[in-house]
């Protein structure tokens, strides 16, 4: 099964990405900010990474900045509540694999997850 890396701040919503990941067998690495992302990444070398967006310490932008400059291949999905047509533009020039609009439903986020762990 896959190593996955997710970072995100709320406590609820991580509890619900741990829950649809763990159900399918996948391994999982959290943290609360992208600085925390940041050594987990380099600790387990994931094969997809899930991030928020509004975090303390370091965002969301930040930390798929920071991933794209030593990995351009991974797997990044990025979660959030912001619609902007500008926060998908810039994502989009990142890299990403996809945005997902919070709240997540279960069943298209496992989909997302297995299509993107696929290439």
């Amino acid at each position: 099964m896959a190593k996955i890396v997710a970072v995100d701040d709320s406590k609820f919503q991580m509890k619900q990405i741990q829950k649809a990941i763990l159900s399918v067998g996948h391994e999982i690495f959290t943290g609360v900010n992208g600085e925390e992302g940041l050594v987990l990444v380099e600790e387990h070398k994931p094969d997809l990474i899930i991030s928020d967006l509004l975090m303390p310490v370091l965002d969301g932008f930040g930390f798929v900045e920071k991933i794209r400059e030593t990995n351009k291949e991974i797997p990044i999905i990025v979660l959030t509540a912001d619609i902007q047509e500008t926060t998908a533009t810039r994502l989009g020039e990142l890299g990403i694999t996809a945005l997902v609009n919070k709240p997540l439903s279960k069943d298209p986020f496992l989909k997302l997850i297995d299509d993107a762990l696929k290439g």
